[in-house]
């Protein structure tokens, strides 16, 4: 194939030096050159620049942890496309044995709501609450084109081995001046189980169903339970699963406004056998600080009665906009949990003790205004210390290349950053990345938990985005390139880049059709991004600096997809190495002209190997 980047290499009049992939349909020679350091044309491998990097490099480098988008998740909707409500997991309801994820939507009468199922193995669309049967008799049938503004898995309620969900439909149009409401659906065949709300719940617009959990049994009767959310005014009220009664409304601290705003099921502290639920009250004003220092409690899961107040302690800083539940990251043995503060300064979230509700560690934001804390997840050991660790959104935050929103991944108990991902661009679905986040559990079988986020919570005619995050050891990706005439082109590596690895697979979308790209890779980098030879694309592999440089053709599909395959060799020297990526393409006028020689760059991707 004909390598239409050459000029590339011209003006950087760099070597170019053996790779550390081989080429998969010539494996067999890369590695008897790696084992021999004899050459045989056409590979090429010179043995002392690689091992002079690896020196600098350090051989004893550790096992790096990253975030890689793996799916975004197609909604149903073909007139208001995306979802921008709740995300979260749910059970496994094609019997795959990996739980399944839900998504939703919520646009007041305009485009209506819907909540969607999706296959935790591979992003397909299941079924939508929005084709749901009959629901009971008396309910509105408005109650379906309305639901979709929370939504959250319970566990098993109507016996039949198959977790159940919730999803909430608050009605606050004068013309339907219902309350609101919240249905229970079945799992495995998404019919509706049970409504509450209606009448009984405050006034005729209360927004009851603006928010909805499943905390377990909390009433000891072996069924779990479920929460709702009204906020107008605010108040959470706690439903048996078994029958729909009301159980007990939970009891508010003095003073607290918005209580309920954000709720997290933290784990039995008080030693009763149900799990105590964490409310934030983002809008309570505290003495000496004015309104919105926020405040939060914990309270008895079982009675409702409240057991402990956190207060705010900035001004304005909405304290419990946002809750999640950690796990035990002290060391005490008992569970901990986060609370976020983002409306002030970088925003903050900070880490309580579950045993008495003291302040253990403040993480604050990297940028003023970026709603640091505005969504958070526990999302389960993802660096191998036996703790949880903490997902933050930043939804606000400037990202690279003028992209707004940012994912922090944290370490529950060193509290140091992990790996972070950004929002690219602010005409893209991903803008607001972070406005929602979840803890999916380990999905793809890998023994490290994955995650999902919103992006963009908006009420116009563009919605939003769900994306999925698998972590990888050694693959991150760096910033957005420059896009191409189908959008930003994503780097998608599988699996682990480690040494003996037969076939490590980069994948790209939103390639031209059936063309030929070119794959650079150098053992330098630049997570900003740089333009040295002026064709107006954003490079991340810094050619200038690198001692090695190599690249590869890369062909796509009548569909735009492309596919770079390689084998690493089992070469312990390779070890803690690192690498950068990025994928080139040429455009044809006739399709859009994305720079000014009709060129296009994916993200860059950074890999260390791993042992």
């Amino acid at each position: 194939m004909t390598r239409p980047f050459g000029a590339l290499f011209a003006l950087a009049a760099i070597p170019r030096h053996s790779p550390f992939l081989c080429r998969s349909e010539s494996a067999a020679r890369c590695q008897k050159a790696l084992a021999t350091g004899v050459q045989e044309s056409p590979m090429r491998y010179e043995r002392s620049p690689a091992w002079l990097s690896l020196l600098l490099f350090g051989l004893g480098t550790s096992p790096t942890l990253a975030q890689t988008t793996t799916r975004t998740l197609a909604p149903q909707s073909a007139q208001f496309e995306g979802f921008n409500a709740a995300l979260a997991p749910v059970g496994d309801y094609n019997s795959d044995g990996v739980p399944d994820l839900i998504a939703s939507r919520y646009q007041f009468l305009i485009g209506g709501g819907a909540a969607e199922i999706f296959s935790g193995s591979n992003g397909t669309r299941l079924f939508s609450t929005a084709t749901a049967g009959p629901l009971p008799p008396g309910t509105p049938s408005i109650v379906i084109f309305l639901a979709g503004a929370s939504a959250a898995g319970l566990g098993d309620v109507n016996s039949d081995g198959i977790d159940d969900f919730i999803v909430g439909a608050p009605e606050v149009h004068p013309d339907f001046p219902d309350p609101g409401y919240a249905i229970v659906f079945a799992g495995g065949t998404g019919a509706a189980l049970k409504v509450v709300g209606g009448t009984g719940f405050g006034n005729s617009q209360n927004r009851f169903g603006m928010g909805a959990s499943g905390p377990g049994d909390i009433n000891f009767d072996g069924v779990p339970d479920y929460l709702v959310l009204a906020t107008n005014p605010y108040n959470v009220f706690a439903f048996s699963g078994a029958n729909g009664q009301l159980l007990h409304t939970f009891q508010q601290f003095p003073g607290a406004t918005q209580f309920g705003a954000a709720m997290a099921s933290v784990g039995d502290l008080s030693g009763d056998g149900a799990t105590e639920i964490v409310f934030g009250a983002p809008g309570t004003a505290i003495v000496g600080l004015g309104a919105s220092a926020g405040a939060a409690s914990v309270s008895s899961g079982s009675d409702g009665a409240v057991l402990r107040v956190i207060l705010g302690t900035t001004v304005g800083a909405r304290l419990g906009a946002s809750a999640a539940a950690l796990g035990d990251v002290s060391g005490d043995g008992i569970p901990d949990f986060a609370l976020g503060a983002p409306s002030a300064g970088t925003g903050s979230v900070k880490i309580h003790s579950g045993a008495g509700a003291a302040l253990l560690h403040s993480l604050p934001g990297a940028a003023v205004g970026s709603s640091f804390g505005a969504s958070m997840a526990g999302v389960g050991d993802l660096d191998g210390d036996g703790s949880g660790d903490l997902l933050v959104g930043a939804p606000t935050e400037p990202g690279i290349g003028g992209g707004i929103g940012v994912l922090r991944w944290f370490s529950g108990s060193a509290h140091s950053l992990l790996f972070e991902k950004r929002g690219l661009f602010p005409a893209s679905s991903d803008t607001g990345l972070g406005s929602r986040v979840s803890a999916l559990g380990d999905i793809d079988s890998d023994g490290i938990p994955e995650s999902a986020a919103l992006g963009r919570v908006t009420h116009s005619s563009v919605i939003g985005s769900a994306h999925v995050y698998a972590t990888r050891a050694g693959l991150s990706e760096l910033g957005p390139g420059t896009p191409g005439c189908k959008g930003t082109e994503y780097l998608q590596p599988f699996p682990e880049p480690a040494i003996g690895t037969p076939l490590f697979v980069i994948r790209t979308t939103k390639a031209p059709n059936l063309s030929t790209g070119l794959a650079l890779m150098a053992d330098a980098g630049s997570a900003g991004g740089t333009d040295p030879f002026g064709l107006g694309i954003l490079l991340h592999v810094d050619l200038l600096s690198a001692t090695e440089v190599l690249s590869f053709d890369v062909p796509s599909n009548p569909q735009g997809i492309g596919l770079l395959a390689a084998s690493i060799p089992n070469h312990a020297g390779l070890i803690g190495k690192t690498y950068f990526t990025q994928f080139l393409w040429l455009w044809q006028p006739t399709e859009c002209t994305p720079s000014t020689y009709g060129l296009a760059s994916s993200v860059g991707l950074k890999i260390i190997i791993q042992p």
